[in-house]
């Protein structure tokens, strides 16, 4: 099997698949203070779905102008529209996923309860800073896995580079 490099994509001679680019999370203050534990956590496996928006949403409205008026060029102007733009609104993101091992378990519970802003790279190699504001997960019976659980986390994207 040959695997070739093209940028930063492997694939595999003869597929269009690509290897797997796994998600990793960043704690820049545990970078500096080791007493916080690990500064890089690897997802053993990505999340399965994006349900969040990266997205831009702004709040516009119109409305005809209760006064009249005379504008530069000497026209009355009577009743003119006039658009009102508020500032965007602070995006948002939202992943879920499974979980299948105790470590995975309590690695999220870790990672997630953690009360500031984490750096999240994902399979797109955008670098996100996120504040996790909810993470919850439901057991999945599995004979297989029997910590296998479905979980999902979402948050403020601070910023995205």
């Amino acid at each position: 099997m040959l695997l070739v490099l093209v940028g930063t994509l492997a694939f595999q001679r003869g597929t269009d698949m690509a290897a797997r680019i796994p998600w990793t999370l960043f704690d820049s203050r545990a970078f500096f203070d080791p007493t916080l534990g690990e500064a890089n956590y690897i997802f053993p496996v990505n999340p399965s779905a994006d349900t969040g928006g990266h997205g831009i949403s702004k709040s516009t409205r119109y409305e005809a102008a209760a006064s009249t008026y005379v504008d530069t060029s000497g026209t009355l102007r009577v009743d003119a529209t006039v658009i009102q733009d508020a500032p965007d609104e602070q995006q948002t993101f939202s992943y879920t996923g499974n979980i299948y091992t105790e470590q995975q378990y309590k690695d999220f519970v870790k990672w997630f309860s953690k009360p500031y802003s984490l750096f999240l790279t994902d399979d797109l190699g955008r670098f996100l800073q996120i504040y996790v504001v909810n993470f919850s997960t439901e057991r999945v019976r599995s004979a297989k896995y029997p910590w296998k659980h479905s979980y999902s986390f979402s948050g403020f994207v601070i910023t995205e580079t």
